[in-house]
């Protein structure tokens, strides 16, 4: 598997696929295997402004059910302390 990013000056990635932000901006991740098969994330935001009010942050997927579902998986999001 392969990994690259949209925007190198935004993020970068591992060969294992960790990503590392390195400045604010829009990037996105692209997994390919080895039969050439690509995969690419939504866009990933990334910025350095945190909210005044950290317990105002929401899920920003659009559908509250799968938000619920997320939380219930990884209940440290802070989304999911609202």
């Amino acid at each position: 598997m392969t990994f690259s990013v949209s925007n190198p000056a935004v993020a970068s990635i591992t060969n294992d696929g960790q990503l590392t932000a390195t400045a604010n901006g829009e990037v996105t991740v692209s997994a390919t295997d080895a039969s050439g098969n690509t995969a690419t994330s939504l866009s990933i935001f990334v910025t350095d402004q945190q909210p005044d009010n950290p317990a105002a942050v929401e899920c920003s997927i659009g559908d509250p059910m799968l938000c619920q579902i997320i939380c219930g998986i990884q209940p440290d999001l802070p989304f999911c302390k609202n």
